[in-house]
This record gives C-alpha cells, sequence and structure tokens, in this order.
C-alpha cells in the first residue's frame, strides 16, 4: 500500500510511505521518493522483485532513493 501523510506532505523529499499488507510476511515499511514508486509498483506487479528488495536498498534513514551502482 502506498500512503501519502502528513511526512509525504511536508518533507522537502515528499517520501510516500509503503506499507505491506501481506499475511504472509512481517509487516515490512518503509518510505521512497515519488520517482521511484512506480519503479516499486512496475517490479511488484510483474513479480520481478519483492518489496524486501526495496526494503533493504533504503537509505539509513529509511528512504528508498533507488539503486545504486
Amino acid at each position: 500500500m502506498f500512503v501519502v501523510d502528513k511526512t509525504t506532505i511536508t518533507d522537502p523529499e515528499h517520501p510516500v510511505w509503503i506499507v505491506s499488507v501481506s499475511d504472509e510476511d512481517e509487516r515490512i515499511d518503509f518510505r521512497c521518493l515519488p520517482e521511484e514508486a512506480i519503479g516499486i509498483e512496475n517490479n511488484m506487479s510483474t513479480a520481478n522483485m519483492d518489496l524486501e528488495e526495496f526494503h533493504e536498498a533504503a537509505d539509513s534513514d529509511g528512504v528508498f532513493r533507488g539503486f545504486r551502482d
């Protein structure tokens, strides 16, 4: 689930909050820059990647800003 909350609106980077809603896994949540949200959705909908991969690639502040080389 992609959530727009107070942090999304007030933070200069507008990070969207992403929260897993699956009963199968432990809850995963992190934030991502708005421009990265479509890549996450595309990879999730095609089962190319799972949410945990994006979560693990998030920066130390918990925001996914894309994959670094």
